[in-house]
């Protein structure tokens, strides 16, 4: 997910912006693919929840709740399974991401204000993100 995912979306997003900066969000497909098929989306607030750690190939993602749970820890609207969140859907989506994306990737690398990240341990790396992110471009006000 993201944007831009195409050339026209970024050659938009440039000509409406001076000094953007962009980051790609760098996973394996496998993670992703176990990301999506074990996640629980809130009906209410859009809260996204995996219900599975992975812990493989130096990634420690824990789970945020239990397979189990029905009930949105932020809002305790309805938790559910995305219809669109099966093998097939988002096999398809990650060959559209690659070969739209790769030629963005390429372009944002070109500009020198990009900045990519794996984030091995989920959202417990954000604060390693936002470091680098500082440590690069200083410490100016960032909207993420």
């Amino acid at each position: 997910d993201g944007f831009p995912r195409t050339k026209n979306q970024l050659d938009w997003l440039q000509s409406e912006f001076s000094d953007l900066i962009s980051v790609h969000l760098d996973l394996k497909n496998e993670v992703i693919l176990e990301g999506l098929l074990s996640r629980k989306t809130c009906i209410d607030c859009g809260g996204s929840y995996n219900f599975r750690s992975y812990q493989k190939d130096g990634y420690e993602i824990d789970a945020e709740i239990s397979e189990s749970e029905c009930e949105c820890p932020n809002c305790r609207g309805e938790l559910h399974i995305r219809e669109d969140d099966n093998i097939t859907t988002i096999n398809n989506r990650m060959r559209v991401y690659e070969k739209n994306t790769s030629e963005v990737i390429t372009e944002c690398k070109k500009n020198g204000n990009f900045i990519e990240f794996e984030p091995k341990k989920g959202k417990r790396d954000f604060v390693s993100f936002q470091n680098i992110v500082c440590q690069k471009f200083g410490t100016r006000k960032y909207y993420i």
